[in-house]
C-alpha cells in the first residue's frame, strides 16, 4: 500500500502520514542480506525514499529513528518527522509481574531473560561474548523465542545456567514475561536509528529492569540516560564495558 501513495496523492486531497516501526531497506543491509553496492538493494533505497519524501508527514518511534528519516525525506525537518515513543501493551498497565519462573537449576539468586526474536540484527555472538567474558556461572539465562541465531544459542545448551524455551505465542506473552528477574535487550550497532526493540517496553511494562546492549544515542540508550531506573546500557561494541556492567549488576544482588 504505501509503495502507492506518490500515486494516490495525485488522485486525492488526504493527507498521508508514515508510521514507522523501523527503516527500509538499510535493515535489510544490517541483517547481512544484501550489501550497499547491490543493484537490488539501490533500487529498493530509491523507491523507498522517493515514497517517504512523497508523504506529508512520518511518525517514528525513535530519536534516533528521526535523524535517519530527516535524512532520508527531501524535506525532512522536525515539523514533518514527528517523533512519538512506543509503549507497552494496555494488557500491563499497573501491573508489577515477578518472576515466578527462575533457579531452575538451584544454582542462582539471579537470573536474566532474553524473550523474543533471536534474529540477524539482536547481536546475539555479541550477547554470547559478554556472558562467556564475564564468567558468572552463578547467574541464570533464559532464552525464550526463535529466530536465525537459534542454532548459535543451543551450542550452550550444555551449560547448567542455560535455559532454553520454545518461542511463546504473542497473546501469552505474560507468560514469557515470567521468567528473569532483569531483561535483557540487545541490537547491533549498524542498526543504529533503524529499529527500536519492542521487547523493552514489555519489560518496562511488566516493571522489570532492562540490561540494554546497543548502540551509542540509541532510543533506548537515551530513555536509560534519562530514566536511570529503567535500567543499565553499555556499547554493544565494547566487549570490557559491556562485562563491567553485567559483573556490577550481579553484585548488586
Amino acid at each position: 500500500m504505501v509503495f502507492f501513495i506518490p500515486i494516490l496523492r495525485k488522485l486525492t486531497s488526504a493527507k498521508w502520514i508514515i508510521l514507522s516501526h523501523d527503516v527500509f531497506p538499510e535493515n535489510l543491509v544490517s541483517a547481512g542480506i544484501f550489501k550497499r553496492k547491490n543493484i537490488i538493494f539501490k533500487a529498493l533505497k530509491k523507491i523507498v525514499d522517493y515514497v517517504i519524501s512523497s508523504s506529508d508527514g512520518i511518525i517514528v518511534i525513535g530519536r534516533d529513528m528521526q535523524e535517519v528519516m530527516i535524512r532520508k525525506h527531501r524535506n525532512g525537518s522536525k515539523e514533518n518527522i514527528k517523533y512519538i515513543p512506543n509503549f507497552y501493551p494496555p494488557e500491563l498497565d499497573n501491573k508489577n509481574i515477578e518472576s515466578t519462573v527462575n533457579a531452575i537449576s538451584g544454582i542462582s539468586n539471579l537470573s536474566f531473560s532474553y524473550f523474543g526474536n533471536f534474529g540477524r540484527v539482536q547481536a546475539i555472538p555479541s550477547l554470547l561474548n559478554v556472558i562467556n567474558e564475564a564468567q558468572l556461572e552463578n547467574i541464570e539465562y533464559f532464552f525464550i523465542g526463535d529466530g536465525a541465531c537459534k542454532g548459535l544459542l543451543e551450542e550452550y545448551a550444555f551449560k547448567e545456567n542455560f535455559i532454553f524455551i520454545d518461542q511463546i505465542p504473542f497473546k501469552d506473552f505474560q507468560t514469557g514475561l515470567k521468567y528473569g528477574d532483569i531483561g535483557i535487550v540487545t541490537l547491533s550497532n549498524d542498526m543504529y536509528g533503524l529499529a527500536v526493540p519492542s521487547k523493552a517496553y514489555f519489560y518496562i511494562g511488566s516493571r522489570k529492569r532492562v540490561l540494554y546492549l546497543g548502540p551509542k544515542n540509541s532510543e533506548l540508550h537515551r530513555m536509560i540516560i534519562k530514566n536511570p531506573n529503567l535500567g543499565w546500557y553499555a556499547d554493544i561494541n565494547k566487549l570490557d564495558e559491556c562485562t563491567s556492567v553485567l559483573r556490577n549488576i550481579a553484585l548488586q544482588f
